[in-house]
């Protein structure tokens, strides 16, 4: 009718038949690598020929079981598929390490769609492959003897702090622990023996580190904790 009907600035949207339909894959798997970032492209489709108008839509990444920061890069922001196209790649960034953690989830949502539909789920689920199998967890130099058990209650370890601050740690159950913190070359910056709660961090630039606590359980034996550390200003 000539009228901006929705007042999005856009004048007679799609409106000779149905509106096309987003497609995107639905599960995602990319290797985690072992420094840096990998970039992984998601490519959001529109299905039958390309439209008279643009097509436009918000995006962003919300963790599941991965740590933002951590594990991959936030993203957030705005797309746009041109009127006369048919897809747009959404660039997505992996943090690569070298320890063993398992499979790690997180999301890519999509939001407030114009001159499209989404049939089904909004979103992309995309898991990062721990592809550190059969390889230490630390670097070389490092290695203590453990003991894997698998029935052990694991308390929570916070993975972000402020550094020259404290980071808050869980007590474990006796005193007999060694906590070991490095950068990603493998260098030792901060290293403390029967901690107790809470441990003061060096006044050290801000970033991602790695960490490794090895403690001895309520059955006497030596457990192994590794993980990724922020470290923030």
């Amino acid at each position: 009718d000539g009228i901006d009907n929705n007042c999005n600035g856009l004048i007679d949207e799609n409106c000779t038949g149905n509106p096309p339909n987003l497609n995107f894959p639905k599960i995602m798997i990319v290797k985690e690598g072992n420094s840096g970032t990998t970039q992984l492209d998601i490519v959001i489709k529109l299905t039958g020929a390309p439209v008279s108008v643009p097509v436009l839509f918000n995006y962003n990444t919300i963790d599941e079981t991965t740590t933002a920061g951590l594990d991959y890069l936030i993203a957030n922001g705005s797309a746009t598929i041109p009127a006369g196209q048919t897809f747009v790649n959404i660039p997505l960034s992996i943090t690569g390490d070298q320890l063993r953690e398992g499979n790690e989830w997180f999301r890519l949502n999509l939001s407030n769609i114009t001159n499209a539909e989404i049939n089904g789920p909004a979103y992309v689920r995309i898991m990062i492959q721990d592809d550190e199998r059969g390889q230490p967890n630390v670097k070389a130099g490092m290695e203590s003897e453990l003991s894997a058990d698998k029935n052990d209650l694991l308390p929570k370890i916070p993975n972000v702090a402020r550094r020259n601050s404290t980071w808050q740690l869980p007590a474990f159950i006796t005193s007999e622990n060694n906590l070991i913190v490095f950068n990603q070359q493998g260098k030792i910056i901060f290293r403390e023996n029967n901690y107790r709660n809470s441990v003061s961090l060096p006044n050290v630039s801000s970033g991602i580190y790695f960490y490794q606590i090895v403690y001895r359980n309520e059955k006497g034996e030596m457990i192994r904790r590794t993980g990724k550390l922020l470290i923030t200003e």
